[in-house]
């Protein structure tokens, strides 16, 4: 899959929708390499033009990958991004940008009510409340 998305990740829905596969799938390797290259995969699908929906998505993946990473100050910026510049657009599962960010901020509203931090228990919470089953 390496190869096509080198050829084709930035040619068209095709390609694009593949460039995202591979990011989700790289994550499951659950190496540092392979997890940079995951975030570099979703950082060109987050940044090209062509397709909102697919920059929606790509951003949505960043802040569960953050997530994963138990990066929460990182994930909480891309669910702000999310709900700034994908406010309207449908990103998964039937939500939009504004869904995904109030969702979010609910989550880290109950953070300190429950003694946690930025640890696995806050990160299980974000990914429960935003509908993640696992891994990116």
């Amino acid at each position: 899959m390496r190869g096509f998305v080198g050829t084709f990740g930035s040619f068209g829905e095709v390609g694009r929708e593949a460039r995202l596969e591979f990011a989700e799938r790289l994550v499951h390797d659950n190496d540092t390499a392979s997890l940079v290259e995951a975030e570099r995969h979703l950082g060109m699908l987050r940044t090209q033009r062509e397709d909102v929906q697919m920059a929606a998505r790509a951003v949505e993946a960043l802040a569960r990958l953050m997530t994963r990473k138990n990066l929460m100050e990182d994930a909480t910026h891309y669910y702000r991004v999310l709900g700034r510049d994908f406010a309207k657009v449908l990103v998964k599962d039937g939500k939009t940008g504004q869904d995904f960010l109030k969702t979010s901020e609910r989550v880290q509203r109950i953070w300190p009510l429950t003694g946690s931090t930025a640890t696995s228990e806050s990160a299980v919470s974000m990914q429960t409340a935003t509908g993640d089953s696992g891994p990116v």
